[in-house]
């Protein structure tokens, strides 16, 4: 079933990292490792159906880009993934490769293209000696070699270019050499000061040199659009519109909205020059992690970004702050303002003065999500649930906070209770008396039992019957078993008992912010983002339903490998 109440985004892709091997050492690199650890094939498959699902319950297509380190290092895992996209090509129809292109061959190529991939990347970072400089000896040869089989053999190709002081000049000829190539997109990006480009930060391009380059650039997009130029100029990364004016492609930036990238070793971030290890695909799922994790949750909302600089700037709502990423690796903070945007400095700003301008007075406000998230409109609040804040147990109703006093198996004093009862040998009877000679206000009654050691149905429902004679304001915070009542299950209800786990209010508790499931032992998102009863039970629900049958996906795997061992370049069905 479709998601019908939870925010979910309106596109999506995975930047899939199956290695961090590479036979490169390139100066910007955002890699500090190339010896990650590796999951085997069996646990990317498996990955690769979550987030089939995951589409499913979204309704929307996907993309996946597999890249490294170098992902022809590990070639065997590359194509069996690229086999899955090739055969789940209608719910992932945008699938491809980045890499640097150097294990090219025209035997490679034409594999690639009979799995129909639908793009394959390669960077350049200028011409041969400037490029050689940064990535590596030999390397722009090794890549324009690499570029000719790719257009030959009929694949698109796109170039990437990252820019910084010692290259950007270079980027014009850079574009004319594509166009020779006959390369179908070649862009450029900031270099992002994080891994070894830390180590280089002070080649940063300057706000206003930035601007100057980004003018260039789309001056040279319009010229090359008008010529009809098969190879098409990139400008839809984050501050180009300001150089275009083009306001329907103000930002690309995907970060917490529409994509997630997946390391080698299971661990998942925001993006992967954003370095903030958001969760494990060895410990959560997928659907969890995209829904539980607080900074996807903040990088969502604009409020976040409203620091002493953005929240006063015209075009606020469709710059998204301009690259995160960038921001991030330059002063810390995500959400303050980029350095490198030119209405805002005219030089690089100090990177602690830059942190400063954010400020918490806008975490409490309601939250606002960017354009790329969809929130299906529902009017049915939280209404009742526990929360713990500061080790103390509040009952919140229609936004009233009542103290709890938590007791089990014995009455405490107080004006409102919690009262679990888990003890078969606890006389009811007895303890009917006691709360009604005790009085309190409110009074959450737990029965925590496994089925087969409940007490009798009769001592339930008498002591529920002698509250309710007694003017007792209580309530059952979970279900009663069905199976204990049988078809006098209608008696038991007639006390305003939950119905189901759904109902319950011991479904979820909020912890100091977080929304948490006891019963399955989970953290949730922050209930600042998911504001109603609709979303927590539907997340609950999707959480804790089992997936597709593991012995299924193994016994499929299997009849997989057999047939592929006939036929390396077959195209191999998982379906």
């Amino acid at each position: 079933m479709p998601i019908k109440y939870l925010p979910k985004p309106k596109s999506s892709f995975i930047q899939w990292h199956i290695t961090e091997r590479c036979n490169l050492r390139c100066k910007h690199c955002y890699q500090t490792s190339y010896a990650t650890q590796e999951l085997p094939s069996e646990k990317l498959i498996d990955i690769f159906y979550q987030y089939v699902k995951l589409l499913e319950l979204w309704e929307i297509p996907g993309r996946i880009q597999l890249t490294g380190g170098e992902p022809f290092l590990r070639q065997d895992v590359m194509f069996q993934l690229l086999e899955l996209c090739h055969n789940h090509n209608k719910i992932i129809p945008f699938y491809g490769i980045m890499s640097n292109g150097f294990f090219i061959t025209e035997m490679s190529a034409r594999k690639l293209k009979k799995l129909g991939i639908d793009f394959f990347q390669v960077s350049l970072e200028g011409m041969e000696k400037t490029n050689d400089a940064i990535r590596g000896r030999g390397s722009f040869k090794k890549i324009i070699q690499a570029v000719k089989i790719l257009v030959n053999e009929g694949i698109r190709t796109s170039i990437s270019f990252t820019s910084n002081k010692t290259n950007w000049k270079d980027y014009p000829k850079l574009i004319e050499l594509a166009k020779k190539l006959g390369a179908d997109v070649i862009w450029s990006d900031r270099m992002i000061p994080v891994g070894s480009g830390n180590e280089i930060r002070n080649q940063m391009l300057q706000p206003l040199e930035v601007k100057k380059f980004y003018e260039e650039i789309a001056d040279i997009s319009k010229e090359m659009v008008k010529s009809r130029s098969k190879t098409k100029v990139g400008i839809h990364r984050t501050l180009y519109f300001l150089a275009t004016g083009d306001m329907k492609s103000a930002t690309c930036c995907a970060v917490g909205t529409r994509g997630l990238t997946i390391m080698p070793n299971g661990d998942v971030y925001p993006c992967r020059r954003m370095p903030i290890r958001i969760g494990n695909l060895n410990d959560q799922s997928l659907f969890e992690i995209w829904y539980s994790s607080d900074l996807l949750w903040k990088l969502r909302d604009k409020t976040c970004y409203m620091n002493s600089i953005c929240k006063n700037c015209r075009f606020f709502d469709i710059c998204a702050g301009g690259a995160p990423c960038l921001t991030y690796g330059y002063c810390g903070d995500p959400f303050a303002p980029d350095p490198q945007c030119w209405i805002a400095f005219d030089k690089l700003p100090d990177s602690e003065a830059l942190a400063s301008t954010t400020s918490i007075e806008n975490l409490g406000a309601q939250p606002m999500f960017w354009d790329n998230i969809a929130e299906p409109r529902t009017n049915r609040t939280i209404s009742s649930y526990f929360e713990i804040n500061g080790g103390v147990f509040f009952y919140i109703d229609h936004n009233k906070r009542n103290q709890l006093v938590k007791t089990k198996n014995h009455l405490a004093k107080g004006k409102n209770i919690f009262l679990e009862i888990n003890d078969k040998n606890i006389e009811l009877e007895k303890l009917a008396k006691k709360i009604i000679h005790q009085r309190p206000d409110k009074i959450f009654i737990s029965f925590s039992f496994k089925d087969d050691e409940f007490p009798r149905k009769s001592s339930i429902i008498d002591f529920m019957q002698k509250l309710k004679e007694g003017d007792i304001d209580f309530k059952l915070t979970r279900p009663l078993p069905k199976s204990l009542f049988g078809q006098d299950y209608l008696m038991a209800r007639k006390f305003h008992s939950p119905l189901n786990l759904k109902e319950s209010l011991e479904l979820f508790f909020v912890n100091n912010g977080v929304v948490e499931f006891p019963l399955i032992n989970r953290r949730g998102p922050p209930v600042k983002y998911i504001r109603n009863r609709n979303q927590i039970c539907e997340y609950f629900e999707i959480l804790n339903s089992k997936l597709e049958d593991r012995k299924k996906i193994e016994n499929r795997l299997q009849k997989a490998f057999i047939a592929h061992r006939g036929d390396e370049n077959k195209i191999v069905c998982y379906q």
